[in-house]
């Protein structure tokens, strides 16, 4: 049941333990999609997980793991990212740790010791560009979707009201102004 019919059925009430754990299991559910959608959807994740008044506690507490909890690309791809900027690892620092420190939507942090200092790494995904282009493309082409079908919802919700009142004669003179500015 989506959040926002929750909280109007159940009037602020909380979740019993048995909702409570079908939330957990769904936010859970949620942090999974959103991570193997890839860069753009983990930072739609990280926007709706500073969000209360959209989704429940359960889900926040997962969709938080997005802001740096995000499983890092392999380390062979990232060793071959470094090493075209900059060059072989091994001649450029003293120290690599090949775990990162942080990962998140975008890139990852590690850490390193260059010129005796003790550094940050942090290092784009592999094709983040192209990867970030075809998430926005896929965004995009459901936003047009979800764009049509509210405004195909809110339409129609318009009509019921109208019929529900008794004004026909401005119902008929809104008609008409909208067939002329939407046509």
């Amino acid at each position: 049941m989506p959040y926002y019919i929750y909280r109007k059925t159940h009037k602020g009430k909380d979740p019993t333990p048995a909702e409570r754990r079908k939330l957990e299991k769904q936010g859970k559910a949620l942090f999974e999609a959103l991570v193997s959608l890839g860069p753009s959807f983990i930072k739609l994740g990280q926007l709706l997980s500073v969000r209360p008044d959209i989704l429940p506690q359960e889900y926040l507490k997962e969709l938080e793991k997005l802001q740096d909890e995000v499983p890092p690309a392999p380390f062979e791809q990232v060793e071959s990212l470094i090493r075209s900027e900059l060059g072989s690892i091994e001649k450029v620092f003293e120290k690599f740790e090949k775990e990162p420190i942080a990962s998140a939507s975008l890139g990852q942090v590690y850490k390193a010791i260059y010129r005796g200092m003790q550094v940050a790494v942090k290092v784009n995904r592999p094709n983040i560009k192209k990867v970030v282009e075809e998430d926005l493309a896929v965004l995009g082409a459901l936003l047009k979707i979800f764009g049509f079908f509210s405004t195909k919802i809110c339409q129609k919700a318009w009509k019921l009201w109208w019929k529900s009142t008794k004004h026909t004669c401005l119902t008929k003179w809104i008609t008409s102004k909208k067939r002329e500015t939407w046509s």
